[in-house]
């Protein structure tokens, strides 16, 4: 696998900014395809395996694994707040269950309908995403703010904690949502 370039220069600068090693993937055009990874003293930090098309189709952190299309069987979720469940990890944690006023975030992810097909991907446009977490899907704001900067998770929202009966872009109405996402800040 070769190092990315300047394709990724912001990635990797807050890859670099946060201690997360060095980062590693291929590109066809401006699409991430196969596998792209952290990697720090011999050891992978999280990876991340994209289809021909660009799409998420698992994601490694710590020892745990995700498949995509996220139907997620057999996750142990922790619901940290009614309709709102982060992928439990290896170590357990204290999670926030409501946003303080003003607070920010700047993410790659990949949004996912439970079961379904992906609906965006930030990695793919190769943006990270700076937003409030007050000014987006209250699930997702929430679930934002418990992934600590330089760290990846993967969120679960109910239907009531996301977009609820409205129909989104190719977002059904009553959609169980999945993102994975990696905070850069």
């Amino acid at each position: 696998m070769k190092i990315l370039s300047a394709c990724l220069f912001s990635l990797l600068a807050a890859l670099s900014a946060v201690g997360q090693g060095r980062y590693e993937g291929n590109f066809r055009g401006d699409v991430p395809v196969g596998l792209h990874r952290a990697v720090s003293g011999g050891d992978t930090l999280w990876a991340v395996e994209y289809s021909t098309s660009g799409w998420i189709t698992s994601v490694r952190v710590d020892t745990q694994t995700w498949r995509f299309p996220p139907q997620m069987k057999g996750t142990d979720w922790v619901e940290i707040r009614q309709g709102v469940w982060m992928a439990a990890g290896e170590t357990p944690r204290t999670y926030v269950t409501a946003l303080p006023p003003g607070a920010k975030a700047v993410v790659h992810y990949a949004g996912y309908v439970e079961g379904g097909n992906g609906f965006d991907n930030s990695f793919r446009r190769n943006r990270p995403v700076k937003f409030r977490l007050r000014d987006t899907v209250k699930g997702f704001g929430l679930g934002v703010w418990n992934i600590r900067p330089g760290e990846a998770g993967v969120i679960r929202i109910a239907p009531e904690m996301a977009y609820g009966f409205r129909r989104v872009g190719n977002i059904p109405p009553y959609s169980t949502l999945i993102y994975v996402v990696y905070r850069l800040k």
